[in-house]
């Protein structure tokens, strides 16, 4: 029984786990979805090639997400998707050519799913990763595949050897805008956490416009088509990738649908120059959202990180204090033009008593949780324009708004509270901490008032540590 059992394991291994199948299903009918539609409604003229391939991106995605089972699937779906048009009286003929064109339109992806593994491991986040993604992953195998598909249609007669450059460059571009867009959208989908039904309302709202400026160009002024570049672009500023990217694959479509046949405001003297004008504007209007888009999110990062990295520099990570430079600098300004400028104000300096035992003893996490605890003690007593920070090690400075006296009266209470600490971890663990305290005279400096306070701490330390030192 033993061996049977293994038997069964070892081929259930070789399988796609039971749950990709309705995946893969899916996907396989995206793709044969998207085939259908773009052969319908997306097919260009003079060359009659479907002007963006978006079942490429289809391809891609699934080789991403579900592997080498897609295989099949994909060129299931192609087969399908392509026979009706590659058939001929001699129906061996059609299947042969349709199934060279089919294991091409497997393997592309598959090459690409690849690379973008290799060079793309964290998506698209910025804009040099859009020129990686069209240059070092899309265009070589996109190239490869369109002239071996170009050559199939050929020697099958399906068109003739004139024609070669011309779909050549047709379904290259197909294929990359098609790849892109769907992975554009598909990088940002699984990378959106929140859908914020007001930026859904907005992506609806965009289409609406951009759907009433292409039917004004096309029906009255032509001039109007130029509006579509600010209803998608505007997005950019206000919506996150996945509406934006939205917004852009439908208007997309939208254009291509409206304009692939009569060309509309697109149109020139010749049905090439035409196609070669709709052409460019589809790829500008793409290449601009999609690397818009990904600086704006690119400067929003950098941003953010050189927000983080100035809190880390001003602020102590363990007690989330400020740290020395920081503290000098807002006690400089709050005693000159702030706060404290003509108040009274004490300063101190609170030193932990025989740390580095703590730390000998019960260890640096016991130490650390020990130094989070004082700074909470200290915070509890700050009032409106008092500082605290932490200087290093186990030393934390106060600037207080409060005279000489009140100011003993502070740091007793923090004092006591130090001392009354206990940890649930470390039972045995007690701390207590000396005090040095003086008063900032008007229009003194801070480093020479905490000069005087740090002279009473040492003088604390010599009385016997635990205590409040006052320096008049």
């Amino acid at each position: 029984m033993t061996p049977t059992v293994k038997a069964q394991s070892h081929a259930s291994a070789r399988l796609p786990h039971l749950n990709t199948f309705p995946k893969l299903l899916i996907g396989g009918l995206l793709y044969y979805a998207l085939a259908q539609f773009g052969m319908t409604f997306m097919a260009t003229q003079p060359a009659n090639i479907t002007l963006i391939w978006l079942s490429v991106g289809v391809a891609l995605v699934m080789y991403l997400r579900l592997g080498k089972a897609s295989a099949i699937v994909v060129f299931i779906a192609s087969f399908a998707a392509n026979y009706p048009g590659m058939q001929v009286a001699d129906m061996a003929h059609g299947v042969v050519h349709t199934s060279i064109a089919a294991l091409i339109d497997t393997l592309a992806p598959w090459v690409m799913a690849g690379l973008v593994k290799r060079h793309l491991q964290s998506g698209l986040s910025r804009f040099q990763d859009l020129v990686t993604l069209v240059v070092r992953v899309y265009l070589l195998p996109i190239a490869l595949s369109v002239v071996m598909l170009t050559v199939n249609l050929i020697l099958g007669g399906y068109i003739g050897s004139e024609l070669f450059a011309q779909y050549v460059l047709q379904l290259l571009f197909s294929d990359i805008l098609g790849a892109l867009l769907v992975y554009a959208f598909f990088d940002a989908f699984v990378k959106q956490q929140q859908w914020p039904l007001r930026q859904s309302a907005l992506a609806c709202a965009a289409i609406v416009l951009a759907l009433a400026a292409m039917l004004t160009g096309k029906l009255w002024l032509g001039g109007f088509i130029f509006a579509v570049l600010p209803c998608v672009l505007v997005m950019i500023f206000v919506c996150a990738s996945v509406f934006v990217y939205s917004v852009l694959l439908a208007v997309v479509a939208a254009l291509v649908v409206l304009f692939g046949h009569d060309f509309g405001p697109f149109i020139q003297d010749t049905p090439m120059q035409s196609l070669f004008m709709l052409q460019s504007f589809i790829v500008t209007l793409s290449m601009l959202t999609i690397g818009g888009r990904l600086l704006q999110s690119q400067l929003l990062n950098e941003t953010d990180s050189k927000h983080y990295w100035q809190h880390q520099a001003r602020f102590d990570d363990l007690t989330q204090l400020m740290q020395r430079n920081a503290f000098m600098d807002a006690a400089e300004h709050s005693l000159r033009c702030g706060g404290l400028k003509g108040k009274s104000s004490s300063i101190a300096v609170v030193d932990l008593d025989l740390f580095k035992k703590v730390n000998d003893r019960f260890g640096h996490q016991a130490g650390d949780e020990v130094l989070e605890c004082v700074a909470y003690c200290l915070t509890k007593q700050l009032r409106e324009h008092d500082l605290a920070a932490r200087f290093g090690g186990e030393e934390f400075v106060l600037l207080l708004s409060a005279h000489l006296e009140q100011g003993c009266g502070i740091v007793e209470r923090i004092r006591i509270a130090i001392s009354e600490l206990t940890f649930d971890d470390y039972p045995e663990l007690r701390v207590t901490c000396s005090i040095g305290v003086t008063h900032v005279n008007q229009g003194e400096d801070i480093g020479s008032a905490l000069s005087r306070a740090d002279g009473s701490l040492y003088k604390a330390k010599q009385q016997g540590r635990n205590q409040v030192c006052i320096n008049h």
